[in-house]
């Protein structure tokens, strides 16, 4: 019997998943934390998340629960990532001095460094226009896909407020430079693609996504979050061989219903 398409197969699995909720489902981590970052713009799928007892950390990303209090960066930083993101997407300022030691104690961290400097930016206007400054300077350096450059993490923290005040032909670029950063994202679960989609240039995106799509490596959700960032971006990719994994399809349709909520 033919698969259904990635979209239906999401749709279905999300719908599965709130209707009969499983912490199982969220056993890797960094799942967890994306699929509740997603809920927060997805009532069923916060309201299912709220049924589960989960960690007061993940609770908070989803919205179900108060942020969590701002701890020392340089003594937790997973907890000190998601505090602070916790705050942003309830609305909440963050302190810039806090942000900055954010941004500090992660520079290096292939998993935290983005967030944090995202974070930072939110915090301080003079992030941004350091950022601004930096990208302004049209040379770019070689990055390893996979890999994660200081210039590179001001582009996938800063794209959507810097790029407008960049030439047109040096902000295609600059997109195009950064979707080698996929890798990355994926072996995250990040997000970090998740703002910027519609200031990437959609041919290198492509070839980025169909890489990340056929793509084994990374935990369990990295395919999906390929394939959310594909359909946030308006860009069709073919269904893999043998079709998406449970937690692939639980994040996917999860990306699906928040972005339906835009």
């Amino acid at each position: 019997m033919p698969l259904p398409p990635p979209r239906e197969a999401a749709d279905a699995a999300l719908a599965h998943f709130c209707a009969a909720p499983d912490a199982d489902a969220l056993a890797e981590p960094r799942l967890a934390a994306a699929v509740a970052r997603l809920a927060r713009r997805a009532p069923p799928l916060q309201a299912a998340l709220a049924q589960l007892g989960l960690p007061d950390e993940i609770n908070a990303l989803a919205g179900i629960s108060p942020p969590t209090p701002l701890p020392d960066p340089a003594a937790d930083l997973q907890a000190a990532v998601h505090a602070g993101l916790s705050h942003v997407e309830a609305g909440a300022a963050l302190p810039a001095p806090w942000a900055a030691a954010l941004e500090a104690a992660a520079q290096g961290d292939l998993r935290w460094w983005v967030p944090a400097a995202r974070l930072h930016h939110a915090a301080s206007p003079a992030r941004v226009r350091a950022s601004r400054m930096a990208l302004s300077e049209q040379d770019l350096p070689y990055v390893f896909p996979g890999d994660l450059h200081p210039l590179l993490v001001d582009a996938l923290a800063s794209a959507d407020v810097v790029f407008t005040a960049l030439h047109v032909d040096w902000m295609r670029k600059l997109a195009g430079w950064m979707a080698d950063a996929l890798p990355a994202d994926q072996e995250a679960l990040g997000l970090w693609f998740w703002p910027i989609t519609s200031f990437l240039d959609d041919r290198a995106l492509l070839a980025a996504l169909r890489k990340a799509a056929a793509s084994r490596r990374g935990p369990p959700g990295a395919r999906g979050l390929a394939f959310a960032v594909a359909a946030r971006a308006g860009v069709a990719l073919p269904p893999p061989p043998g079709g998406l994994g449970p937690a692939d399809l639980l994040l996917l349709g999860a990306a699906l219903a928040a972005d339906r909520r835009r």
